[in-house]
């Protein structure tokens, strides 16, 4: 019962690096070469921090830290938020 919130956290943390992956793959159809290599970065960063997240709250469910493992489940959803923002900044 006590691994309910981590578990939730990470599932949200795995739907939000799915979500921007995508939306990602989907603006780089128009793209020139140089925004397509910062979607590639982006997608790479991204990627990066969502397989960590997972991992990370996974070994810490394991250990028996469930409040830990919340906190690194939910990590990918501010790196996700974060990486939208700066592209969002770089397009204006």
């Amino acid at each position: 019962m006590h691994l309910i919130l981590p578990i939730l956290n990470t599932i949200v943390g795995c739907f939000a690096t799915v979500i921007v992956l995508v939306l990602l793959l989907a603006g780089s159809a128009n793209s020139s070469p140089k925004q397509w290599k910062q979607m590639k970065a982006s997608m790479i960063i991204v990627s990066i921090f969502g397989a960590s997240g997972l991992i990370g709250a996974i070994w810490l469910m394991v250990v028996g830290k469930p409040m830990p493992a919340a906190v690194v489940g939910v990590l990918p959803l501010a790196a996700s938020i974060t990486t939208l923002l700066v592209l969002h900044r770089l397009q204006s």
